[in-house]
């Protein structure tokens, strides 16, 4: 249930893209996926562990934006209670070693009729809240900030630059082509 198909995780991520990219200034781009990390060793493909116990390397993440201090930030998109409740139980929870803190982003309908659970997830978890309210987004919630992260070296911030690039680009193709599929 996404409250009438007001809103989808795609509308939320682009106005997201609005308010990052344009209002503010800052670098960013819609699901990317977070698979490589380069330490002081080379590349790292196994950074998180699952529940199990296992190594694993690898998730989607909705949204990310650099600050102008060159840190990296995720939002993850949830329009339904029950797909929030699912990310929970996900193997991997939103840990990649470049993200120096985590948000939620939630239509103000979800919020309204969940508000409590989801606030309580965020502070357990660490995460921050943003609620999109009609024509804006609030914070609600302040992300704990995970200290032992450092700000993107040139070679992260150029590596993240690019995928921003390509994925705004093949979102944007994307829609075009939709678009004209659907014309007579």
């Amino acid at each position: 249930m996404n409250y009438g198909d007001k809103h989808t995780e795609d509308s939320l991520v682009s106005r997201l893209g609005r308010l990052y990219g344009i209002r503010r200034g800052l670098d960013c781009g819609p699901n990317i996926l977070m698979n490589q990390y380069r330490d002081e060793n080379g590349w790292v493909t196994n950074f998180g562990v699952k529940k199990n116990g296992d190594l694993c390397g690898e998730y989607e993440a909705d949204f990310l934006y650099i600050t102008k201090d060159k840190y990296l930030y995720e939002v993850e998109v949830k329009i339904s209670i029950t797909d929030f409740r699912a990310d929970l139980q996900k193997p991997l929870y939103h840990n990649f070693p470049d993200v120096r803190g985590f948000y939620y982003c939630v239509p103000s309908e979800l919020y309204n009729a969940h508000g409590d659970e989801i606030k309580l997830v965020c502070k357990d978890k660490g995460a921050g809240l943003i609620v999109m309210y009609e024509r804006d987004f609030s914070t609600l919630i302040k992300p704990k900030i995970r200290k032992d992260v450092k700000p993107l070296t040139p070679m992260r911030y150029v590596y993240y630059l690019r995928l921003f690039a390509k994925k705004w680009v093949r979102k944007r193709l994307w829609q075009q082509q939709s678009t004209k599929l659907i014309k007579p």
